[in-house]
């Protein structure tokens, strides 16, 4: 109904010429569908968002009860007396604004408790998991978990931590594109890979530190290595199913007559469309 009413305003030259203040009002009971078509000088005061609330609030509750003479009479009159009342027109923009702004709160909020459970989420099992990787290089430090073995329990482990990571960041992507309007964070992030690579220098580091101060500070045990050998007794209390700290699962045509012609305005798709 779009493109037919662009073209049905434009063959028939709606409007005075030279101020393009030309208003279409098309409907199609068969289709369900309506539009208002506005010339490019009225654009400024019947701007989108007016149209599209006098299509939603006036017509289409008539059309629905099939009241069509009556649906496009009100619109009508609705949109002379904008025309011709600047103020009424202003408070009307004012409580489409007013509506879009408690639409945007209503819709932060939901989208922040959403964001926040997956964030929580993937707190809780980045924390689980990077709990275990102190406590790999802990047990390395000890000289009770090899460090061969401990490296493949590191990547083992690197899997649900990062699982838990990306539960944690893709909701702050998310938000900070929909907030900031910023679509090519992520894409600007994702291009240069290399820089994933180096967070894992931090990422592994951290974890090493925080298990050298614990080994020295809370266990006062004395540095040891071991490369290969493993302590069974340690290994089965600290890293089995059953210990404390668990480890093993990281999861147009157009027409018309020329009755109504005018004087040769022009729309350049400015307007609105409904159905219902």
């Amino acid at each position: 109904i779009e493109s037919y009413a662009n073209g049905l305003f434009n063959q028939n030259k709606i409007g005075q010429e030279g101020k393009d203040n030309g208003l279409l009002i098309l409907f199609s009971e068969l289709d369900r569908e309506v539009r208002i078509e506005v010339g490019y000088g009225l654009e400024p005061y019947i701007t989108d968002a007016v149209a599209s609330r006098i299509i939603r609030n006036t017509m289409i509750p008539k059309f629905k009860e099939e009241a069509y003479f009556d649906g496009v009479d009100e619109a009508t009159d609705q949109l002379i007396a904008f025309l011709k009342n600047s103020e009424a027109l202003d408070e009307f923009k004012q409580e489409i604004e007013d509506k879009k702004q408690k639409e945007r709160l209503y819709m932060n909020i939901f989208l922040g408790v959403f964001l926040s459970i997956f964030i929580g989420v993937g707190g809780f099992f980045f924390l689980k998991s990077y709990r275990n990787i102190i406590e790999v290089f802990r047990g390395i430090f000890m000289g009770k978990l090899g460090v061969l073995p401990g490296i493949f329990m590191l990547l083992g482990g690197s899997i649900s931590t990062i699982f838990g990571m990306v539960f944690m960041v893709v909701p702050l992507f998310v938000g900070y594109s929909i907030y900031t309007a910023d679509q090519d964070l992520a894409m600007r992030i994702f291009d240069h890979p290399k820089v994933l690579l180096w967070l894992l220098l931090p990422f592994f580091g951290i974890a090493a530190i925080i298990a050298f101060f614990k080994l020295k500070l809370s266990d006062n045990e004395d540095f040891s290595i071991s490369w290969l050998k493993n302590d069974k007794t340690y290994y089965r209390k600290t890293f089995s199913s059953s210990g404390s700290h668990s480890f093993g699962s990281g999861s147009s045509s157009s027409g018309g007559g020329s009755s109504f012609s005018g004087g040769g305005g022009s729309s350049g798709g400015g307007g609105a469309s409904g159905s219902w």
